[in-house]
């Protein structure tokens, strides 16, 4: 992922969608604007009241390497909840939430675009390495799915497919057999 560009605009220039999003995501006013981030262009808007050395702190934040910024860098989130507001403090933990979202995509896409193909060359070999029995597949997917009307910790998936994954798991590790 690039990094992020920085423009610095009086409250008045900020574009329109920006302006929106202060005003319907964030429930504040042009007044007290201090930065946002349009994830889509990945822009950080920052008032140009705002001192430059306040900057490297909020890009440090975006980019911050771990995943458990809120205990890491709790006291630097509740400075700038302080001295810039709710929308601040929102603006970076969204944008640190984002970044790391994207990172995982591509991660993810990078090992399916290696284990899809071998997947599905496995799955057209007229004897796979391992048989597979859609009618247990169906039920196990059925017992995630059904009962759960929510979706995965990141609202991507559904319970369905984790039960299949942990069957393929505890049948790839001898805990599970045909035979079972």
């Amino acid at each position: 992922m690039q990094m992020i560009e920085v423009v610095k605009v009086e409250p008045v220039e900020l574009p329109g969608e920006m302006l929106k999003k202060l005003v319907t995501k964030y429930q504040s006013e042009l007044k007290d604007f201090s930065i946002l981030v349009d994830e889509k262009n990945w822009i950080l808007y920052v008032n140009k009241s705002v001192p430059d050395s306040e900057i490297q702190g909020f890009i440090d934040y975006i980019y911050y390497p771990g995943k458990y910024i809120g205990e890491d860098k709790e006291d630097y989130l509740t400075g700038v909840f302080e001295e810039y507001g709710y929308s601040a403090f929102a603006t970076l933990d969204n944008a640190y939430k984002y970044r790391i979202g994207k990172e995982a995509d591509k991660r993810a896409a990078e090992l399916a675009a290696v284990a899809i193909p071998m997947i599905e060359a496995e799955i057209k070999k007229e004897n796979p390495i391992v048989g597979y029995d859609e009618r247990l597949l169906g039920k196990v997917w059925d017992a995630g799915y059904k009962p759960f009307t929510h979706k995965t910790p990141e609202n991507i998936a559904n319970y369905g497919i984790v039960y299949t994954f942990y069957l393929g798991y505890l049948m790839g590790a001898g805990l599970i057999k045909e035979s079972d």
